[in-house]
């Protein structure tokens, strides 16, 4: 689930099994989450799942599509999930939560150019150093830009992440530039 929409009934469901695993798919927090899932909302989100954590019989796995447009906000990610592993110790463990490639090639972090690749693994491995239990979920989203990095990325992608961009950021009333100045480049 995206975690955009729990009612009572859904609740009351719930509150009939012993046990519940819920894959929250999120792809970001605060306004990156906005941005990627536009027209959800992430305090809602984060209130709904909030919710439903109080139920002791659920445990929850946070999964995340890395791509670009989440590509700059990486540790809030990471953060978002350490702090909710501390407020809800009952529910998980820092082992269950998981990063994935984006299917689109056009939104692969292969678009990245060097120096934004390697300042986003090093706020990683600087967050690892910090926060060592969070070790196996940065890795993995390490090991998704590192899978990309190798992959040959041709002009007629970035002209197409720039132009689908351009076209959902219109029909969107958003700017992507506004989650990162850094997207600015990529937007040729």
């Amino acid at each position: 689930t995206n975690g955009t929409n729990f009612t009572k009934k859904w609740i009351d469901l719930f509150k009939q099994f012993d046990n519940i695993k819920i894959v929250l798919s999120s792809d970001g927090v605060d306004d990156t989450f906005d941005y990627i899932r536009t027209n959800a909302n992430w305090s809602k989100v984060k209130e709904n799942v909030t919710e439903l954590a109080k139920l002791k019989n659920i445990e929850f796995v946070h999964s995340y599509t890395i791509q670009m447009y989440n590509a700059f906000s990486l540790v809030p990610i990471l953060e978002f999930v350490r702090q909710w592993n501390i407020e809800h110790t009952y529910l998980t463990n820092f082992d269950c939560h998981f990063a994935e490639r984006v299917y689109q090639t056009y939104l692969s972090t292969a678009l990245l150019d060097n120096k934004d690749r390697n300042s986003i693994m090093s706020e990683l491995e600087s967050y690892i150093s910090r926060y060592p239990e969070m070790t196996k979920f940065a890795h993995q989203i390490m090991d998704v830009i590192k899978v990309d990095k190798i992959r040959t990325v041709t002009e007629a992608e970035r002209k197409y992440f720039s132009d689908y961009t351009k076209k959902l950021d219109k029909v969107r009333h958003t700017n992507l530039v506004d989650l990162d100045p850094r997207f600015r480049k990529y937007l040729i």
